[in-house]
Parts: structure tokens; C-alpha cells; sequence
């Protein structure tokens, strides 16, 4: 089974160390969520894990293969990464748009070839885009882009996805259609690591949970075990507490009775 293993990576931006010794193991066949508060270092983890950062010590290894020493091109062609807030060329229809998740396999000289339409049609059919080929991307809905995202992503035929928030601004409906396909993405046998703010949908469809807080893992393992109610509410800085879905059996994150009830600070003394 591939495995991706990320070993005491210190890394950051000038001046600053974001990250400090981190290491942790994402596994084909398994949705890996990072997880933690704003400013935790989780998209720090997933840029340095795709090359857009550099750490200052450490490595990324994919089946032994050192990741960090390939040129970008080598390694474009097995780390994938959708972004969080990604912009999309004006008037590129879906199609066009997918088509450019093929750039690390053309060749030096010439033009797509027939394998290249033929992995970024496959792409726009696994992710449900294919039949808006023709349509504007701006013309989209939130939730349709992001699919597109992931099709320009798959169209690179990578070993490794990495997803940046891949529900943000999406609502429901959206925020499961998202995940649905991310998870089935895993099942495929891509090494797949996403980034998400929402506990509760990170317990639903992540396999394994990594907690983030001041750039270390403070916990790694199945949601049941990552989402315990001291250590999440230490790391949040909020009293939280953890039951069970009615129907899916996994943690069910919710603040506690006292911090729902607790009055609006801003109105105190008024």
C-alpha cells in the first residue's frame, strides 16, 4: 500500500518557523483530515507537503521516494494540490480549464496529444463535471468549481491529492457532494490529505484525524480518538463537548451547555 510519510519537518516563512518537528503518515485507501484553529499550521503542512514551501529540515517521502530532491515538473506529476481560494483564467471554459492540470506531462515541444484529452475527460467525468465541458467556469455554481478544481487536479494523474479547505464557502449541500467525492478519490488508492475548519464533517468522512495546534500534531489517529473533549477544548480555547450521530456513530462536536448559554461579551455592562 503507497504510503506518504512526513518526517520532523521544520518549516515556515522568512523569519518564522510555522511548523516544528512535525511527522505523520497518510495512507492510500484513507481520507486524512488535518485539523486545528486558525493559524495551526495546516496549510503551511499541506504547501510544504507540496513542494510550494520549502522546510528548513526534514523530508517527504512518498514509498521511500524523496520528494523534496525532484524538480517541481517530476513532482507535479505526483502531488496534486487544489487550493483554497484558487482564481481560474478568464473565459476558460471547464474543459480548457482541466486541461491545464496536464501541463507536467506535455512535452517540452508541441501540443496536447490524445492521452491528455483523455485524462482530463476522464477526470471531468469522475469528478461529475463533464457534462458542463463547454460552460464558463465563472458561469458556476461555488460547488461546481470546486469539482472543477479537483478534475484540474486528477487530470494531473497523481499519486497524491492535497486539498486546501475544500469546502469553504459551500454550503450544505456542496460541503457533502465535496466530500462524498473526496472520499471516493481515496478509495481509488490516491494518497489524500485535505485541510477542514468543520469538525463534525471531519469526523463523517475522514478516516484518520491529525490535530494541529501551534505547528505540532498534538493527537493523530481515528476520529474517535482524536476527538476527545479536554483535549479539544484546550486546543480551542473553548469548552466543547463530544457525543455520538444518531445514526453514523461518529463524534459529534458541540459547545457545551455553559459556553451556548454564556452572554455575549459585548454586551456585558451594557
Amino acid at each position: 500500500m503507497m504510503e506518504l510519510v512526513v518526517d520532523s519537518i521544520v518549516a515556515g516563512y522568512p523569519g518564522r518557523d510555522v511548523l516544528r518537528h512535525v511527522s505523520l503518515r497518510a495512507r492510500a485507501g484513507e481520507l486524512l483530515a488535518l485539523i486545528g484553529p486558525n493559524g495551526a499550521g495546516k496549510t503551511t503542512l499541506l504547501r510544504t507537503i507540496g513542494g510550494t514551501i520549502r522546510p528548513r529540515t526534514g523530508s517527504v517521502r512518498l514509498d521511500g521516494r524523496d520528494l523534496l530532491r525532484l524538480s517541481p515538473r517530476e513532482r507535479a506529476r505526483l502531488v496534486a494540490t487544489a487550493p483554497q481560494g484558487a482564481t481560474f483564467p478568464a473565459g476558460f471554459n471547464v474543459a480548457e480549464t482541466v486541461m491545464l492540470g496536464r501541463h507536467p506531462h506535455l512535452p517540452l515541444f508541441g501540443g496536447e496529444r490524445r492521452r491528455d484529452f483523455e485524462a482530463a475527460r476522464t477526470a471531468m467525468v469522475r469528478t461529475g463535471v463533464w457534462f458542463l465541458a463547454g460552460r464558463r467556469v465563472e458561469s458556476l455554481s461555488g460547488g461546481e468549481q470546486q469539482r472543477v478544481l479537483i478534475a484540474r487536479a486528477l487530470a494531473q494523474e497523481p499519486r497524491v491529492l492535497l486539498l486546501d479547505e475544500a469546502t469553504a464557502h459551500l454550503d450544505l449541500r456542496y460541503q457533502a457532494q465535496v466530500l462524498r467525492l473526496v472520499r471516493a478519490l481515496a478509495r481509488d488508492g490516491l494518497v489524500t490529505i485535505a485541510t477542514l475548519h468543520d469538525l463534525n464533517l471531519a469526523a463523517l468522512y475522514a478516516d484518520r484525524l491529525a490535530l494541529l495546534d501551534d505547528g505540532e500534531i498534538t493527537a493523530y489517529g481515528t476520529p474517535a480518538d482524536v476527538l476527545q473533549p479536554e483535549l479539544l477544548s484546550r486546543v480551542y480555547g473553548v469548552h466543547l463537548s463530544v457525543t455520538r450521530h444518531p445514526s453514523r456513530h461518529t463524534p459529534l462536536v458541540t459547545l457545551a451547555d455553559d459556553e451556548a448559554q454564556a452572554p455575549d461579551p459585548a454586551t456585558c455592562g451594557a
